[in-house]
């Protein structure tokens, strides 16, 4: 298996490298077909790489993995 790493933060305010981006848009990808994950991000809009609003979809996707599964009160 490819070895996956984010070498810097995806979100907000963060510099949002492009092949970071990337790889958490895919792990999201793989938690959202994953049962156990699916109960909690049924609701999860999963962005298109391609679309115009990336940055916030994915951020908005980043935001409900942290609440609805970490429990964090302040997604980061």
């Amino acid at each position: 298996m490819k070895s996956l790493t984010i070498r810097g933060a995806v979100g907000p305010k963060a510099a949002n490298n492009k092949d970071d981006v990337a790889t958490v848009l895919n792990l999201l990808r793989i938690r959202a077909r994953e049962s156990w994950y699916s109960r909690f991000l049924g609701t999860l809009k999963m962005p298109e790489p391609s679309s115009k609003g990336l940055e916030e979809e994915l951020f908005a996707a980043i935001r409900l993995l942290q609440t609805k599964v970490q429990g964090l009160t302040k997604p980061d």
